[in-house]
C-alpha cells in the first residue's frame, strides 16, 4: 500500500491510511493499496488448473480458444479508515504480454469468496498448473473446498470499468461504479470480493498476461489508488498517566511527569502535544512537552508547603488540525523534610551540689511538615548515655539532677529531634553544660589553667585574665568572683582563692614559661584524655608545691607578684598570634 499527496508518491510499509492534503478545509487523503490476490480461472473441465503464486495472471482468450480470467483483491477496510466518503477510484495494471491490436478488458464485481494458493505455473504461465489447495479455479472458489455457481466464476453482469488494451504498457481503470464498489466494500467488507477481469472472450487470441502481486518487478505489482475525504472528529479529551510528582530541590535533568494520551472517536489518529497559554496555564513554564511526555524542566524547586498543586495547560491536535484543551492539575507531594532548629541551645555551668532543672525553650525545634511531630532525646555528644546525675524527660523536655563536686568535668550533650514523617529525619544541637567544684567555682573543672575552656593552656587564656582585670577592680586590685562564671566567659580563679588577680594570670605564665621549649616564647598544652590531664595536673602541683617552699626566695617572689598592678587596666587587646614576651609586657 502506498500513501501519497496529489501528484507525489511515497510507498508505506503499513496499511494505515493517513492524511496528506488538507485544502479549503475539507480533507483529500490518497491512498494506494496493494492487492493481497490475484490469480486465474484457466478454463478446464476438470478445473484442477490454477497458478495462484505465479508471476502473471490473464484475461481474454487463447490461440486454441480456451478462456483465461484473472481474479484480483485488495483489502480497502485495513488502508482507509471507517466511515471515510470515497471520492476517486483508479486500477493501474501493467500489461507484460498480448496480441496485435487492441480490446477491452472489463472489470466486474465478484460476487463469493475465492483463494490463491501455493502452485506457480511454469514459463510463460499461460497454461497454468496443476491446482494447490486452496486455489481458485474455473469450477472452485477454493480448491477442494468450495465450487463457484457457475463455472468461470461468479460476478456481477454489470461492468465496473473497462478500458482498451493493446501494447505492452500500463493501463488503468476508473469509473464512478468503481467508486460505489470501493464505497461498498469499505462500509462491508465481508463482501469485498474484488474484481474478474474478462478479456474479449468472443476471439482467439485476445489473452494478454498481467503482472501480479508476487511479480519480482514491485513497479508492475496491481495498484488501486483510492482518494477520500476522512470522516474525522475532533480529539475529546487529554489525560495524563500519573497525576502527582514529588517536591524536589534544584532537578538537574528534566523529571517525567507522565505520558499524555488523547481521547478520540477517530480509531488510530495520531496527536500533537502542545502547552498553551491561557486560564490554567500558571505552571506552564517549568514544563515541557517531550514527544507525549511532561516533563518538569531542570533547574526547578517544587515545594509542597509552598504550592501543593501545579496547573498546566494542554492542546491536543489530531492529524486532521482539530484539537481540544484540557487544564491538567498535578498534586507535588509532600516529601517528608528534616526538623529545623530554630533556636541554638545555651551552654550553662552548674556547681557540684546544687540542683539544676532546666527546660528546652518552646520552639527550639520546629518541622516543615505540617502534622509531623517530634520526639526529642538527649545524649552525650560521642553517643553515650547521660551522665548517671543527669536525667531528661522526653515529653516535658526538662533535664533535671544534681551532680556531686567529682562529677566536676564539662560535659558536651546533643538534644536531638526526631520527626514522625517516613523515614524520620532529626536535627540536633549540642550545649555544654560544665560543673565546677563548690570549693572552686570559678576555677576550671577540668585544668584550672585552662581559663577559657578551649582544651588548651596558651597565652589567650592569659589574654582572657587580662581583659577582666582591666574591668574596673576594686580598690585592693581584686575581683571578687561571686555567682557562677557564664560559659563560654572564662573560669579566672585559677589558683581557687575566690578572686580574679594577677596572680592567676601569673599562673598560667609560669607553667608556660616551665614547660616551653628554649626554641619557642609559647607552648601550647591540650589535654587528649583523663589520663594525659591528670598527670599534667599532678606534674603541676609537684612544681607549685616547690615553689612554696621557696617562697622568700626574692626572685621567685618578683615572678609571683605584679610589680605595676595600676598598669594591668590598661586597654583590652584580642589574642591573635600573640607572643608570651608581649603577654608579660602588657600585664607588668
Amino acid at each position: 500500500m502506498f500513501f501519497r499527496k496529489q501528484g507525489n508518491t511515497k510507498r508505506l510499509g503499513s496499511r494505515r491510511a493517513f492524511v496528506e492534503a488538507l485544502e479549503d478545509r475539507c480533507l483529500l487523503a490518497t491512498v494506494d493499496i496493494a492487492a493481497v490476490a490475484d490469480t486465474t480461472l484457466y478454463e478446464d473441465l476438470a478445473g484442477a488448473i490454477s497458478n495462484g503464486a505465479g508471476d502473471h495472471f490473464f484475461a481474454g482468450r487463447t490461440r486454441q480458444g480456451e478462456i483465461r480470467r484473472g481474479l484480483v483483491r485488495f483489502d480497502i477496510a485495513s488502508a482507509v479508515p471507517q466511515n471515510a466518503t470515497i471520492n476517486s477510484v483508479s486500477l493501474q495494471l501493467h500489461v507484460s504480454r498480448s496480441r496485435p491490436g487492441s480490446d477491452t478488458v472489463s472489470l466486474h464485481c465478484v460476487l463469493a469468496a475465492w483463494g490463491e494458493g501455493n502452485s506457480n505455473a511454469p514459463g510463460a504461465e499461460g497454461s497454468g498448473t496443476a491446482a494447490a489447495e486452496g486455489d481458485a479455479t474455473w469450477l472452485d472458489r477454493m480448491f477442494g473446498a468450495g465450487k463457484w455457481d457457475q463455472a468461470g466464476g461468479d460476478f456481477a453482469a454489470p461492468t465496473s470499468a473497462g478500458t482498451s488494451v493493446g501494447s505492452i504498457g500500463d493501463y488503468t481503470w476508473s469509473s464512478p461504479q468503481m467508486v460505489n464498489d470501493v464505497q461498498g466494500w469499505l462500509d462491508t467488507s465481508s463482501m469485498n470480493f474484488g474484481w474478474i477481469l474478462k478479456g474479449n472472450e468472443g476471439s482467439n487470441s485476445s489473452a494478454v498476461r498481467i503482472d501480479s502481486r508476487e511479480n519480482a518487478t514491485i513497479p508492475v505489482r496491481p495498484v488501486l489508488t483510492v482518494v477520500f475525504t476522512p470522516d474525522n472528529e475532533a480529539p475529546t479529551d487529554i489525560s495524563l498517566s500519573s497525576s502527582s510528582i514529588s517536591e524536589v530541590a534544584d532537578v538537574t535533568q528534566p523529571v517525567t511527569v507522565g505520558t499524555l494520551s488523547a481521547v478520540d472517536p477517530d480509531t488510530n489518529d495520531s496527536h500533537t502535544f502542545a502547552l498553551t497559554s491561557g486560564p490554567g496555564s500558571a505552571n506552564n513554564a517549568v514544563f515541557q512537552i517531550v514527544g507525549d511526555e511532561l516533563q518538569l524542566l531542570a533547574g526547578t524547586s517544587l515545594d509542597h508547603e509552598t504550592e501543593s498543586t501545579l496547573s498546566v495547560r494542554i492542546s491536543a491536535t489530531d492529524a486532521v488540525g482539530l484539537s481540544v484543551v484540557k487544564n491538567l492539575f498535578i498534586a507535588v507531594d509532600d516529601a517528608n523534610e528534616p526538623p529545623v532548629l530554630e533556636t541554638p541551645l545555651a551552654d550553662r555551668v552548674v556547681v557540684g551540689g546544687t540542683d539544676i532543672a532546666f527546660a528546652l525553650p518552646p520552639g527550639t525545634f520546629s518541622d516543615p511538615d505540617a502534622g509531623d511531630t517530634l520526639t526529642v532525646s538527649a545524649e552525650l555528644a560521642n553517643g553515650s548515655p547521660l551522665p548517671n546525675w543527669l536525667t531528661f524527660d522526653t515529653s516535658s523536655k526538662t533535664f533535671s539532677g544534681q551532680p556531686a563536686d567529682e562529677d566536676a568535668a564539662i560535659y558536651d550533650v546533643t538534644v536531638t529531634a526526631t520527626d514522625s514523617g517516613q523515614p524520620g529525619l532529626d536535627s540536633s544541637d549540642t550545649m555544654r553544660i560544665i560543673v565546677s567544684k563548690s570549693t572552686a567555682p570559678w576555677q576550671s573543672p577540668v585544668n584550672r589553667l585552662d581559663v577559657n575552656i578551649d582544651g588548651f593552656v596558651v597565652p589567650i587564656d592569659v589574654l582572657v585574665l587580662i581583659n577582666e582585670l582591666n574591668a574596673p577592680l576594686h580598690s585592693d586590685d581584686r575581683r571578687a568572683l561571686v555567682g557562677l562564671p557564664t560559659a563560654g566567659v572564662g573560669f579566672f580563679d585559677v589558683n581557687g582563692d575566690g578572686f580574679a588577680t594577677a596572680l592567676d594570670a601569673l599562673q598560667i605564665i609560669n607553667f608556660l614559661n616551665e614547660n616551653a621549649p628554649e626554641s619557642e616564647s609559647v607552648i601550647v598544652v591540650q589535654y587528649g584524655s583523663d589520663i594525659e590531664r591528670q598527670l599534667a595536673i599532678d606534674e603541676r602541683r609537684a612544681r607549685e608545691t616547690s615553689a612554696a617552699e621557696q617562697s622568700s626566695d626574692p626572685k621567685h617572689f618578683m615572678d609571683a607578684t605584679p610589680t605595676k598592678p595600676s598598669e594591668a587596666r590598661r586597654t583590652q587587646r584580642t589574642y591573635n598570634d600573640v607572643s608570651l614576651d608581649e603577654v608579660l609586657d602588657e600585664l607588668f
